[in-house]
Parts: structure tokens; sequence; C-alpha cells
């Protein structure tokens, strides 16, 4: 089993080509806007707040109010126009989106790029919960998160000066506190310690189910948005791993199969699987956390 943290969704995709730019049937992203502290979009703003979508180059390409009403599964829906190639107001394989959310004056930052890979469906719709947090050096990062990281830094220098001694106050995103092979920003995004090596985002169990199904086991953490991704081939170039569906219990039928599970609480979570064996006697499942 592979693992796989993401700070949102893998937009997947056509190929572009080389020909002149032609618009594509929309994508469509949906999901739920929650601040730093998890709590309801509410809690963020009294109204009239609104998440955007940005290109690389800082151009808008959508916008959507983001509904206010309490226990929503989906408070927002960003219709992203796509084309064939490189265009000036439309998104295309390749390109990466930024995400703000605006309320008034006030701006909060989303963590994380997110690419538009080249396996995208124009037309589709794929799920990204957003965290809306103040975010004033545009590193993608919480300021409360890297607060509290400067705090942390400061006790574990004192506490483990052979192995922390030399970090500095700043915190660093792109660095790997705890050596496990997640960078301090994949801990940010999955939930986990970035000082501690044995809490990581990780697949606890995988066992045959009933009806043929398998059983996908791991620990989810509140207000995260959680995909299974498969393919056939371990070698990217032959079979890109793409989301497909799942059940959130062995013995549901398959027209109750969902997308995306939203984890509105702590704790471990087990999703079901069904392999399909007409396209390939081996298949791989890998988790996807934003």
């Amino acid at each position: 089993m592979k693992k796989a943290l993401i700070a949102g969704c893998i937009l997947s995709g056509l190929a572009a080509s080389a020909a002149p730019s032609v618009a594509l049937p929309p994508f469509t992203i949906t999901g739920r806007v929650v601040n730093y502290g998890r709590q309801s979009v509410s809690e963020v703003s009294s109204g009239n707040a609104e998440i955007r979508a940005y290109k690389s180059d800082g151009t808008l390409v959508a916008r959507s109010q983001i509904a206010t009403e309490e226990n929503l599964v989906e408070n927002y829906r960003l219709v992203i126009p796509l084309s064939s190639s490189e265009s000036p107001t439309s998104a295309s394989v390749g390109e990466k989106l930024s995400f703000q959310v605006q309320q008034q004056d006030v701006v909060y930052s989303a963590p994380g790029m997110f690419e538009i890979d080249s396996s995208i469906v124009p037309g589709g719709v794929a799920r990204m919960d957003v965290m809306a947090a103040a975010d004033s050096d545009g590193n993608g990062v919480a300021d409360e998160y890297e607060a509290l990281m400067k705090d942390q830094v400061a006790y574990y220098r004192w506490a483990e000066p052979a192995r922390y001694g030399s970090l500095s106050d700043a915190y660093d995103k792109d660095a790997d506190y705890d050596g496990d092979g997640v960078s301090n920003y994949g801990e940010y995004v999955a939930g986990t310690n970035p000082f501690d090596e044995k809490d990581t985002f990780r697949i606890l169990h995988f066992a045959r189910a009933e009806g043929g199904k398998w059983e996908i086991r791991f620990f989810a953490h509140r207000d995260r948005a959680y995909t299974i991704e498969r393919t056939t081939s371990l070698k990217s170039d032959e079979a890109p791993f793409a989301q497909g569906p799942f059940s959130e219990s062995a013995a549901a039928p398959s027209d109750k199969d969902v997308e995306h599970v939203p984890a509105v609480d702590v704790g471990v979570r087990s999703v079901f699987v069904l392999p399909a064996p007409s396209i390939a006697p081996t298949q791989f499942f890998r988790v996807n956390v934003q």
C-alpha cells in the first residue's frame, strides 16, 4: 500500500495540445470551508463570505459565495473554466490553483496549491474541503499554527538539544523535524505531530471483507476529507492513480458508494473498496487527506 499526503484534491484532466486553445466544459469543485480551528464558516464570518480560485499568475478564474448554515456537508461550489491549452481567462492541464476566502476586507488563505493533472474530466466534479486561516507570510500555513510551532521548537531545543538544538526560531514548512520522511507541511495537512516520527498518516489495516470488498482502515482527523485512489500499476506513466468510489459499509449496495468521506471526529475510520478483476488482476489503493 502507498500513502499519499496532499493539500487538496488532485484534479484530473485532458492533456493539452499545441493547437489553439479551445474552451472545454468547466470543472466543478465543491466542498466545505472551515476556519483554522476547524469550526464552521459561520464562525469565520457573519455572511457575505466567498471563496476564490486563482491561477499561479494571480488571475482570478472562479468565485463562489459560502453558505453559512450549520452542519452543511458542502457550503460552496466553484465552477472552474477549462481550456485545452493555456488561456488568460481559464485553467488548463499543468496549471496550479490557489484559494482564498474573503470576508469584506479580511482575506484568509487556504493552504496548498492544487495542480490540474493530465487525467482531468471536463464537466466533472471533485470534492475539496478548504481551511481558511490568516497567513501573513503567504506560505500556506496558518499564523496560529506557526505560532504554536515556534513554541514547540523552543521547547524541543531545550528538552532535546542533541537532536533539535540547531533548529532556528522560524518555522520551516519544508523541513522534516522528526525525520519520518514527511515534511512539516505534510504533517500540518494531515494533522500529525511534526516532532513525533511515530505519528504518521498511514493505512492501519487492509484486509478482505464481506461481499468481495476489502477494508481500508486509517486514523482520521476532524474536518479533513479523505478520498481513495486506485491504479493497476505503480509505474505512473503506465496507469496514474485515479479517484474512485468506495463505501462506508461492507454491506452497502454499490448505489450507495461515495467518492469522499469527511471526518467530523477524531478516530479510526474504515472504508471499503471493491476491486475490479476484469480490469486487472492486481490493483493498488491509496488514501489521500486534505
